[in-house]
């Protein structure tokens, strides 16, 4: 009953404030019944305005709530498609812990990591973590002194490109391949050299 009340009071509201309006502009101000309920009415009741209040903050709430459902939901893509971060993806902590595992002399684990980089790259159209990968498999081989592979990786990294630090590491991987190669080949002529 109480809200049929409300319900009428508020539907017939701008009428009755109209009815007060034309009493008062005729001087039969105060002599409208109307006038006692206009003054209850236009106040804004403190429960209504608490039910109001509560209202907006729910409604703050769920929008907050919905950004961050957005945004985890916006995570999981990118973790899913391999992008962890603006510039930070799964192939570049690959590729960061493979150069740990090179520099501590674990080469199997270091091949597992930049090869399973080098294919999500791949796969993604990531070409500068491929470059990156191409060019850490190329310090790899070098390290088990396989320069010709390490020479053939270089050459495909060298296609695809990278920043200034990736051409500088491509320079000194290349001249280790290469002084490498030379020294295996004057080591084979020394080698098949006949004894006198």
């Amino acid at each position: 009953m109480k809200s049929y009340l409300k319900l009428t009071l508020i539907v017939f509201l701008p009428h009755l404030i109209r009815i007060v309006s034309t009493c008062a502009e005729l001087g039969l101000d105060s002599h409208s019944s109307y006038q006692e309920k206009l003054q209850s009415l236009s106040k804004i009741q403190e429960l209504e305005q608490i039910r109001c209040h509560k209202d907006m903050i729910i409604s703050q709430e769920r929008k907050r709530l919905g950004q961050i459902y957005n945004q985890k939901a916006e995570l999981c893509e990118q973790i899913s498609s391999g992008r962890l971060g603006k510039d930070v993806t799964s192939q570049d902590i690959w590729l960061e812990k493979a150069e740990v595992c090179l520099s501590l002399g674990l080469y199997q684990s270091t091949r597992q990591l930049l090869a399973e980089a080098l294919m999500v790259a791949r796969e993604f159209g990531d070409k500068s973590a491929e470059a990156k990968s191409l060019l850490s498999l190329a310090a790899l081989a070098c390290e088990e002194q396989n320069y010709a592979k390490a020479v053939i990786l270089l050459d495909k990294a060298q296609t695809l490109g990278g920043d200034h630090d990736f051409w500088y590491q491509l320079t000194l991987i290349w001249v280790t391949a290469v002084v490498g190669q030379r020294d295996q080949a004057s080591q084979t002529k020394v080698m098949n050299k006949p004894i006198n």
